[in-house]
């Protein structure tokens, strides 16, 4: 795993001195999460039907346009998706288009 990896990243938070507030973390890419469970399941061999769960409301409308992510200002790291499912599969996870 790249030493700039979030579990190097969050241990040296964790058993460093306090920090008070520090940046939150983001990934290199941005998926929906039904992109990256077809993805692991593709990628892994299985077979399961999906189906959306759309999630009503203020709360379900701020997932959807992303206002839950904290990009701007954010530590980016540098391990993708298909870096961490080629570890954990030994190949990469086919991905879908996304934005990102």
């Amino acid at each position: 795993m790249p030493e700039n990896s979030l579990r190097t990243t969050v241990s040296a938070r964790a058993l460093g001195e306090p920090a008070g507030r520090v940046p939150d973390l983001a990934g290199p890419r941005v998926f929906p999460i039904g992109t990256l469970i077809r993805g692991y399941l593709r990628g892994s061999g299985k077979h399961r039907a999906t189906m959306p769960v759309r999630i009503p409301g203020k709360a379900g409308r701020a997932y959807r346009t992303g206002d839950n992510l904290s990009i701007e200002g954010a530590d980016r790291g540098t391990h993708t998706w298909e870096d961490f499912q080629a570890e954990r599969l030994g190949r990469p996870a086919p991905v879908e288009a996304a934005a990102g």
